[in-house]
C-alpha cells in the first residue's frame, strides 16, 4: 500500500511539473 501510495505521489508531481513547463512555453511564445 505504502508504494503505490509513493507511485500515485510521484505520479501526480510529475504531471504537475508537465502542465507548469507546458505553461510556460506557450507563454513564452505569447
Amino acid at each position: 500500500m505504502g508504494t503505490y501510495f509513493k507511485l500515485c505521489n510521484a505520479a501526480m508531481f510529475l504531471s504537475f511539473l508537465l502542465v507548469i513547463s507546458k505553461n510556460s512555453t506557450t507563454n513564452a511564445y505569447l
